[in-house]
């Protein structure tokens, strides 16, 4: 089943909490509390499921994690989006 992860970051000077995602193919069913662990994050590399649905319509779950840890610099907006597009990743602000 696809499994579509979102993760909320926080973008400094930015009111609005922007989001990055990711879609992975897998057997697995998530589980709230359950840590992902992906190359984007530095160590120790994990977040926690916060929450999911189900679409049986579309043949996914999708997946909430926590909050990234790290405020986004402004001025390093584009580049982090850059970085997390390198490793899979779907930044919300990057229409690219």
């Amino acid at each position: 089943m696809k499994i579509i992860l979102s993760q909320p970051v926080k973008i400094a000077g930015e009111p609005d909490i922007h989001r990055v995602s990711k879609e992975y193919t897998s057997d697995i069913v998530p589980v709230v509390g359950i840590e992902v662990e992906d190359p984007l994050w530095k160590d120790p590399g994990g977040y926690k499921i916060t929450g999911y649905s189900i679409s049986y319509y579309e043949d996914a779950y999708y997946v909430g994690i926590e909050q990234y840890d790290e405020e986004i610099r402004f001025s390093q907006k584009e580049e982090f989006a850059n970085m997390a597009k390198l490793h899979g990743w779907k930044a919300s602000w990057d229409f690219r």
